[in-house]
């Protein structure tokens, strides 16, 4: 017959042995959900970190291509001003080269009128010396003239050789004597 006391024990031992066996799965499977949860969320605070990483990384990027962009529109300006400024200058050489050939063209021209007015200065002195001398003639002529006028005084066979004389003196100087008016007034019309 069995020995149910026996028996009993054993059974309660066992019970007791799945118990603890029991207990401790119970606390492995806990250490195991805690660690899960652990796990779980490291790896959603380790998501969330890489989000809000990349989100900072495309800001920075972002911030990046706009400054990139403003520098590639300073730098076309600057290239672009640069481009005006080097045609002004070309513009402002070319004015100046255009002014200093101007320049030396005034100063031969000055140079020439300079000469031209001393060639004419020396003409008109030469005219006006030429203009005196002939108004001396014409005086000399007119006194010769008067002269010969008064000079009528001798004997009656001489007169008549003498008028035909003075008569032929007379129309010779006063031929000269226009023909040198007419050349004194044709000089100073052209010097005046």
């Amino acid at each position: 017959m069995p020995d149910w006391e026996a028996l009993a024990k054993e059974r309660a031992e066992e019970l007791k042995i799945a118990e603890e066996l029991e207990a401790e799965q119970e606390k492995q499977i806990e250490e195991l959900t805690r660690e899960r949860d652990r796990a779980v969320a490291d790896k959603k605070e380790a998501r969330e970190k890489l989000e809000k990483e990349r989100k900072e990384s495309n800001t920075r990027i972002d911030k990046l291509e706009k400054e990139n962009e403003e520098l590639k529109k300073k730098a076309s300006d600057a290239q672009s001003k640069l481009r005006d400024i080097e045609q002004q200058n070309d513009d402002l050489e070319r004015k100046a080269r255009a002014l200093e050939m101007s320049l030396e063209s005034g100063e031969s021209k000055a140079e020439k009128a300079i000469e031209s007015t001393a060639y004419l200065q020396g003409e008109v002195d030469a005219k006006t010396e030429e203009v005196q001398h002939l108004k001396a003639e014409i005086k000399e002529l007119e006194l010769e003239i008067e002269v010969r006028k008064l000079g009528g005084g001798a004997g009656a066979g001489d007169a008549k050789n003498k008028g035909t004389e003075t008569s032929a003196s007379r129309k010779n100087a006063m031929l000269m004597l226009g023909l040198l008016s007419k050349r004194i007034a044709n000089i100073e019309a052209h010097l005046g």
